[in-house]
């Protein structure tokens, strides 16, 4: 009934539409395997051409195809698409395509994937109490599960789009499952060669889905592989390389495929440590057409951890669990425990979490700058489950020894830590609200009208692909580095050679980019100088091919679109 009531709330007060370019990246695919167009996006990266169009060179055929069929996506894991796409089928085809959403009206589609999401919250209470339950006591457990269910971070999840709790289910049944198998490899106990494979294969299989949900959460096979091989000591070979073993088996197929696309294993997101470096700041890299790599020194990678370690461990790290609870994990650290089962999960979370700590600032991107916490680049996140499962084990052991004193005080102090905990979130989730757009970029019946001027199998080229992609149903190619550019990085290279451009659509995120650094200094600022070159003279610039301007008409509806930060440069005038 808790769950209800809070799902309401949040619904009505809390939900907005989609506000992480992969929520709605993720989302437009799986629609696209919906829909029976197979894995392809019509979110197109600068950096995915580039790749594809190396591959196609060299195996002796034409780099210039590649925008002229559906584009393979290099992108993203399959998994979560893949399960949208069954989400999305379930809908009527009208329902599918309602993307004009209203200022107070959330898009149909992202109202399903929200519930589908909900399910994945419940998925993860219940882990949280099944585990705590099993570690510590039922009292525990039942602090545990609330104070999970009651924090409004986790519930942003459950509107993002993203796939983060249904990855937090998995890592969380994973940790359990490491921590009991030990049990059967005691003293006196005699397991199989077949119950040590199967054992081994599941852990590995639980893995590989990870990996496939998204990739940077396969390095948790190191701290899985190592914790099998140190707690069991009879037929650990058998378990790790099963572990092993069963990864493989379900990660290689894909990372063969995109081998074949890109000669990359996981595609754009193999060279994700690349992205701001000195060599390539903000979404430089994402944007490239002609990417130097070798450019990138290992002093870079260096310098790219070290400031985003130092921001991970100031601000995400002491949200880990979404409030001060969470605080109780790393006291519980230093608390010799008795169980042996506690102290190896104990000690597996903590070494998962170094290894976040070390993967997390090396494969952020400008995704985590344009959309903070709300990202699948956030793995800390994922280990929140099992931080407060341990910090309610941390609280089970101070009651146990407190002298209370009368009947039910007890449950008087458990039930005001609930609350003290859950207020942050209740004022959140009532509160009243006003709009459920995200932030001004993201409007989609703004997006929807404007992609809706062109023919369905135009290609535009836009700030924010993703958002034309989702909401507007259109072929976008995100923008290039430069219009024109003697290293190849430059708007005419996808117009002359791989396909005509029909119309370019920028928005505030162009508009509102910073004066001195992005617009005057930075030799990447070229769209927004285009940009204000249309609205101090009135037109566009000449000898650009797109010559005609959505908004320019006379009376209440001259520069419209463009006065709030939105202009569509087209071939022809559509509209």
């Amino acid at each position: 009934m808790v769950a209800i009531c809070l799902a309401g709330l949040f619904h009505l007060n809390r939900a907005r539409n989609f506000v992480s370019p992969e929520a709605m990246d993720m989302a437009q695919l799986g629609r696209n395997i919906a829909e029976g167009r197979g894995y392809t996006t019509w979110n197109i990266r600068p950096l995915s051409v580039a790749l594809q169009s190396a591959a196609l060179t060299n195996a002796g055929k034409s780099p210039f195809e590649i925008l002229k069929k559906p584009h393979a996506d290099i992108s993203n894991p399959p998994l979560y698409p893949m399960v949208l796409a069954g989400v999305l089928k379930v809908l009527p085809e009208s329902t599918r395509h309602a993307m004009t959403g209203k200022s107070r009206t959330r898009p149909t589609p992202e109202i399903a994937i929200g519930l589908f999401n909900l399910v994945g919250l419940a998925a993860v209470v219940f882990m949280v109490y099944r585990i705590t339950n099993g570690l510590f006591s039922r009292g525990a457990a039942i602090v545990a599960g609330l104070i999970f269910l009651t924090n409004d971070l986790y519930w942003d999840f459950v509107f993002s789009g993203l796939p983060t709790l249904w990855l937090g289910a998995l890592v969380s049944v994973l940790a359990w499952m490491v921590a009991e198998i030990p049990k059967r490899y005691g003293h006196g106990s005699n397991p199989t060669r077949f119950e040590s494979l199967s054992n081994g294969a599941m852990v590995g299989g639980l893995l590989g889905l990870a990996c496939l949900t998204v990739y940077s959460s396969g390095w948790l096979l190191v701290p899985v592989v190592a914790s099998l091989a140190l707690s069991c000591r009879k037929q650990r070979w058998a378990l790790t390389l099963s572990c092993v073993a069963a990864f493989l088996v379900l990660v290689m197929p894909w990372a063969v495929r995109n081998i074949a696309k890109s000669r990359l294993p996981f595609g754009t997101a193999t060279v994700a440590a690349y992205a701001g470096t000195k060599a390539f700041p903000e979404d430089r890299l994402e944007r490239s057409l002609a990417p130097q790599l070798k450019n990138v020194e290992i002093y870079d990678l260096l310098d790219k951890f070290r400031n985003n370690e130092e921001e991970l461990l100031r601000n995400l790290l002491p949200t880990t669990g979404g409030s001060w609870f969470a605080a109780f994990f790393l006291v519980g650290l230093f608390i010799p425990a008795r169980n042996p089962t506690v102290a190896r999960f104990k000690w597996l979370v903590f070494s998962m979490f170094l290894t976040f700590l070390i993967v997390q600032p090396l494969v952020q991107t400008n995704v985590a700058t344009l959309c903070p916490v709300i990202n699948t680049e956030n793995l800390i996140v994922l280990l929140a489950p099992l931080v407060i499962i341990l910090a309610a084990g941390v609280m089970d052991d101070i009651w146990s020894k407190f002298d209370f004193p009368f009947y039910g005080a007890n449950f008087i102090a458990k039930a005001f830590l609930v609350a003290f905990c859950a207020f942050p979130g209740m004022q959140a989730a009532t509160r009243n609200r006003r709009t459920v757009l995200a932030s001004p970029p993201y409007i989609p019946v703004v997006i929807n009208q404007l992609c809706g001027y062109l023919p369905n199998d135009a290609l535009m080229m836009s700030d924010m692909p993703w958002g034309v992609a989702w909401y507007g149903r259109r072929t976008a190619v995100g923008i290039t580095l430069r219009v024109r550019d003697r290293y190849n990085e430059d708007f005419f290279v996808i117009n002359d050679y791989h396909r005509s451009v029909r119309a370019i659509y920028l928005s505030p995120l162009t508009a509102d980019m910073k004066w001195q650094s992005a617009f005057i200094s930075s030799p990447d600022g070229v769209w927004a100088r285009l940009y204000m070159d249309f609205f101090l003279r009135g037109g566009v610039p000449e000898g650009f091919p797109l010559k005609f301007a959505f908004g320019g008409g006379e009376g209440a509806n001259k520069m419209a679109y463009p006065s709030a930060g939105h202009l569509l440069m087209a071939d022809s005038q559509y509209w």
